[in-house]
């Protein structure tokens, strides 16, 4: 009994940690609903934003979720499965082009 007791609180424990853990190397969070992308967590340039938005719209893209974490001290895109991979292509490449500096340094969402 015990044992199941000290489980449960060790889970309870890393649980947060472990979600802190993965936000931490997130630069940012866009979700698009009904074709249109909002910035949900993170900054980014309104460049940037500008250039996502025309992709979504020019793939009709009508929902998912993208994030661009730092990986090796470079911006990547992760898309979720939901993504048509032209439009997942196209995303990465112009996310390819900033720096992470250039992400961090960009506009707060609103």
């Amino acid at each position: 009994m015990w044992l199941w007791i000290a489980l449960a609180a060790l889970f309870l424990l890393c649980g947060p940690l472990a979600v802190g853990l993965r936000r931490a190397t997130d630069l940012c969070v866009i979700e698009v609903i009904s074709g249109r992308p909002r910035l949900r967590r993170g900054r980014l340039p309104p460049e940037l934003m500008s250039e996502i938005t025309d992709i979504v719209r020019r793939n009709r893209v009508v929902a998912g979720r993208l994030r661009v974490v730092t990986e090796g001290g470079e911006p990547r895109l992760v898309a979720d499965a939901g993504f048509p991979a032209d439009a997942t292509q196209q995303l990465r490449n112009v996310v390819g082009r900033y720096r992470v500096a250039q992400l961090r340094s960009g506009r707060l969402r609103a």
